[in-house]
């Protein structure tokens, strides 16, 4: 029986480099959708003056996106947010608004629009890691082809604990490095002690009250 939830081989985004090759970048994820990974992703784009790329933007129906977003919040320049490699009406993970939009999401055509590589770049997920976004690939595909470390985003409430474990099991089972966990809102249950037990780096988890 194949694995479907391993490392693919080979990379099912032969073309991600065309255009491009970065210098240095983060790949923003999160253990959940609506965690704050918009915020984080504004956030860093500011304090590291870089660019922006969300490559699949969903729910367009119903905002204008999270690239106005980020350009908003961040206050940073409108060519520093780069063009989305799908965009679909429906709040729905990738692969699912695809289908209803009638469209295909073709991996090999995916690659990263030019930039100055001298500029960080911050890429920003849809949803969590195993969001489906073509026939067996999902979102952790992406991300282990783009090879960025990963910073994950949680949202401190009951039930957290298991997300971030899954999440962090899985990033370990695709070999990528995890750059920082942000634990988003007031930790009334403790969680952020009990997730500093089993981080190897200490200096990996930022707590946000």
């Amino acid at each position: 029986m194949r694995k479907l939830f391993a490392p693919k081989s080979p990379c099912p985004f032969p073309n991600l480099f065309k255009e491009v090759q970065p210098k240095k970048g983060f790949f923003v994820t999160g253990t959940d959708t609506d965690v704050g990974k918009t915020y984080q992703s504004a956030k860093l784009l500011k304090e590291e003056k870089g660019v922006y790329w969300k490559p699949f933007q969903t729910g367009l129906k119903k905002d204008t996106g999270d690239k106005e977003t980020v350009l908003r919040k961040s206050g940073c320049a409108p060519e520093d947010i780069l063009p989305c490699a799908y965009e679909f009406q429906e709040p729905l993970c990738p692969l699912s608004a695809a289908e209803q939009d009638q469209k295909i999401i073709e991996p090999k055509k995916i690659s990263i629009p030019k930039y100055d590589t001298e500029k960080t770049l911050i890429v920003e997920g849809a949803g969590g890691l195993m969001v489906p976004i073509w026939d067996d690939l999902f979102l952790i595909d992406l991300i282990k082809a783009l090879n960025l470390p990963v910073i994950l985003v949680a949202k401190n409430k009951l039930g957290a604990l298991n997300h971030i474990f899954s999440s962090l099991a899985l990033l370990e089972t695709y070999n990528l490095p995890l750059h920082k966990l942000i634990l988003w809102g007031e930790d009334k249950q403790g969680n952020g002690e009990l997730v500093q037990k089993y981080l190897s780096d200490k200096n990996i988890l930022l707590h946000f009250g």
